[in-house]
């Protein structure tokens, strides 16, 4: 795993799979989940979000049922 500690990231693509933050911001980025390992410890400012694989496995689910 990667290790960001303490980073202020603006307008980027953040994978969290695979990563650990400690105390970073992002501003207006775009996150990336996949459903994999992740740590986190970071607060998201006008973010958007993007699920994929496994991570969008619970939405199915209740879209279903």
């Amino acid at each position: 795993m990667t290790v960001h500690t303490g980073e202020t990231l603006k307008g980027a693509t953040i994978n969290l799979d695979g990563n650990t933050f400690r105390d970073c911001i992002f501003v207006d980025c775009h996150i990336v989940y996949s459903g994999g390992e992740y740590a986190g410890g970071f607060t998201a400012q006008g973010c958007t979000w993007e699920l994929r694989g496994s991570a969008l496995r619970p939405l199915n689910f209740i879209r279903k049922h």
